[in-house]
């Protein structure tokens, strides 16, 4: 029911109580029924004049506080809740790329000399599956507790006598590691130069297809005339695309020659091995682990086949996913059941706030329903300016836990919590004549003159 952490004092039933690290700090009590008045008798009045505390009676403080302390809670809140739906949306986001997007079939595209890690995130895969999708003896799959060490090296040469037609283009690609080296020879065989590029990763390369004259999706791009040769060093393991544009109106050829030292990795320290001829294999995750896969080719073509095309599946970690999910519902039902809550303790204040016109000092204390007077000093005492008057902030723990405005200046009795001020007090009792804190019956509601 409340909206702040208050510390709250028990008090017996008359007297002058004064609480040290409570709410009600250095606050003078005087309790008020509907059958009369306790005060102090005639000699506290005497002595009380000439008391450091009787100012208290004759120039009630003016509390300074400020009025959109509700609104800011509520901006809060509801910023609170923002947030929280958009942590949610980005978690399905996230999980449903790594499902179908990060960890979705992969479909590869290998030739001679091939090497390639596959590794993936173990806390959302359990294995990794590969399959032959047009089945020829070659390709095999290593398994290694560690990473293997990228210290071999295979060299071999491809040649090409290519003829472009106009607005044209040719490519080839290469799985290559990082250190790689090509080294490329050309002999333009036409009057007008050519375009030679070097992307890496196939989306670089569908994006200079789009644009053929654009170098920026390219790690190379020189246009070429004659006879030369370019050389380039990888930096990362990836696809490179080698292509060749001819940009006019008029066929060009080119004899073009590839030499590739290409860096691999070592499969002496393999844990198993398995050919990818016929069936498919899998190389398993284990949370606590550190396996990784190794997909190579052999050096020479096998039964007249150089390029074999291959799928690789993720197999999901559903408990994973399964607790992700768990605690996105657990989050989303309590941001419903704070929603709610919010919803019935607005409904409340709404009914109980307090609605008083008056000013000064008689808005900040409240107006009781009181015979007799519990002040023991006259009326006409009270007349101090308003610039005599204390201003001071109110701590956020010391204002009315109903509406969050006013000073607690109030207790209920017989239990003695101090929770509210003396307007939302009243109109407690009047409304539900039960104490907010404990449940006990209100007798009396206390009236708090702060110091």
């Amino acid at each position: 029911m409340t909206g702040t952490t208050s510390s709250f004092g028990h008090h017996g039933s008359g007297g002058v109580i004064s609480s040290h690290h409570s709410s009600c700090h250095g606050s003078t009590f005087s309790n008020e029924g509907s059958s009369g008045a306790f005060g102090p008798g005639d000699d506290d009045y005497r002595g009380a004049q000439n008391h450091s505390w009787y100012p208290v009676y004759e120039n009630p403080p003016l509390i300074v506080h400020s009025h959109h302390e509700r609104p800011r809670r509520s901006s809060r809140r509801a910023k609170s809740i923002w947030w929280s739906f958009t942590a949610s949306i980005g978690t399905v986001l996230g999980s449903l790329w790594m499902l179908f997007g990060l960890y979705g079939s992969e479909h590869l595209e290998m030739g001679l000399n091939y090497s390639r890690l596959l590794r993936a995130n173990r806390l959302f895969v359990q294995g990794i599956s590969i399959q032959n999708r047009e089945p020829a003896p070659g390709p095999i799959l290593y398994g290694f507790q560690n990473q293997p060490s990228l210290d071999d090296e295979k060299e071999w040469t491809v040649d090409h006598r290519v003829t472009l037609p106009s607005f044209y283009h040719k490519e080839w690609s290469f799985w290559l590691n990082k250190r790689s080296k090509l080294k490329l020879e050309y002999n333009a065989i036409s009057t007008s130069s050519l375009f030679l590029v070097i992307t890496q990763g196939k989306d670089n390369y569908m994006k200079w297809i789009q644009d053929t004259g654009n170098p920026d999706w390219c790690l190379l791009w020189r246009p070429v005339h004659g006879h030369g040769h370019i050389t380039f060093e990888t930096t990362k393991d990836d696809d490179y695309y080698i292509g060749i544009a001819n940009l006019h109106q008029t066929s060009m050829e080119m004899v073009l020659k590839i030499e590739i030292k290409a860096k691999v990795y070592e499969t002496a320290e393999a844990a198993f091995w398995c050919p990818l001829d016929a069936k498919p294999c899998t190389i398993a995750l284990s949370l606590k682990g550190s396996e990784v896969g190794l997909l190579t080719t052999p050096d020479k073509p096998q039964e007249d086949v150089d390029v074999w095309y291959m799928t690789v599946s993720y197999n999901t970690r559903w408990a994973t996913y399964i607790i992700i999910y768990g605690a996105l519902g657990l989050m989303l039902l309590s941001i419903y059941s704070c929603q709610k809550k919010s919803k019935l303790r607005a409904k409340f204040y709404s009914e109980i706030a307090p609605m008083s016109s008056q000013t000064g000092a008689a808005a900040y204390f409240g107006a009781a329903p009181t015979v007799g007077n519990s002040c023991p000093y006259d009326e006409p005492n009270i007349n101090s300016s308003e610039a005599d008057r204390v201003r001071v902030e109110i701590p956020e723990e010391n204002l009315c836990t109903i509406c969050f405005e006013e000073q607690k200046n109030s207790f209920f009795q017989p239990c003695g919590h101090c929770a509210t001020c003396y307007n939302c007090g009243l109109r407690i009792k009047e409304m539900s004549p039960e104490c907010p804190i404990c449940r006990q019956p209100i007798q009396e509601i206390g009236k708090i003159y702060i110091t």
